[in-house]
């Protein structure tokens, strides 16, 4: 009950923050347009594991694989306010251990990345102008959504581990700045890193990002031998990020408010 308590307030919140609400909605769309728009005829097929895959197609599941990421910019800002301002001190007055918190914080990650998955799709299918036809597998399905799953808690939960600990803005800003674009173009999430120079290929495969997009494509095209250790490395970092952050709401001192 306390879990959903969160979930619902985090969902209110959004609302009530019409810019942000906006950016939701309108951002995983629009990245798909314009990389669709300005990349597709300029990249055609895409070479992935010796198949020629058309651009488009090859961008989907990076996208998708963006969304999880999202989630730490989000919760990052957040669990900062929800200490800053007390929050975390009102909810754990009410009743709410760490774990609920981090539930609550995951989930309504998950729900929302999950909505924005859906228009990227429906984007992402208005523009091929049919339903991409793949062969149906259960395990694609279950792999891909667990993998999905993991990606997204484990970067909702980084934003939680950094968010509490980290209360001034500015430092939080230039964190953010500094952190995202290495780890979005750094990651397979817009091109095949394997293909890259030798340090980009590097950081492509110690980035999480790019776990999380290679073992959504590898489900899509049915790219079985790249699977099993994908899905195993980012299911590891989902974990180990979630113990984490349970850890650090544990120790943080709630009623602390320094900015410093």
């Amino acid at each position: 009950m306390r879990v959903m308590a969160l979930v619902i307030r985090d969902f209110r919140r959004l609302w009530q923050s019409r810019g942000l609400l906006i950016m939701t909605v309108v951002q995983p769309a629009a990245y798909l347009l314009i990389f669709a728009v300005m990349f597709t005829r300029q990249f055609g097929d895409v070479n992935y594991q010796g198949e020629a895959i058309p651009y488009l197609m090859f961008l989907l599941p990076g996208l998708l694989a963006l969304q999880s990421y999202q989630a730490f910019h989000t919760q990052l800002s957040l669990s900062s306010g929800d200490r800053r301002w007390g929050i975390l001190l009102m909810i754990s007055i009410a009743g709410t251990r760490s774990g609920e918190y981090v539930l609550g914080q995951a989930v309504a990650r998950i729900l929302l990345g999950a909505a924005q998955g859906v228009i990227i799709v429906l984007v992402g299918v208005f523009l091929m102008g049919a339903w991409p036809s793949f062969p149906v597998a259960l395990w694609r399905i279950a792999v891909a959504g667990g993998a999905w799953l993991a990606s997204t808690a484990f970067w909702a939960a980084l934003g939680i581990s950094i968010g509490i600990r980290l209360l001034n803005e500015q430092k939080r800003d230039v964190l953010w700045a500094l952190f995202n674009l290495p780890v979005m173009f750094t990651s397979s999430v817009f091109y095949n890193v394997d293909q890259a120079p030798p340090v980009i290929r590097v950081l492509g495969h110690l980035n999480p990002l790019t776990h999380g997009a290679d073992v959504l494509r590898a489900c899509m095209f049915g790219v079985q031998r790249q699977v099993t250790w994908r899905f195993g490395t980012i299911a590891a970092l989902a974990a180990a990020a979630i113990a984490g952050s349970l850890l650090l709401v544990q120790r943080t001192p709630l009623s602390r408010r320094s900015t410093r």
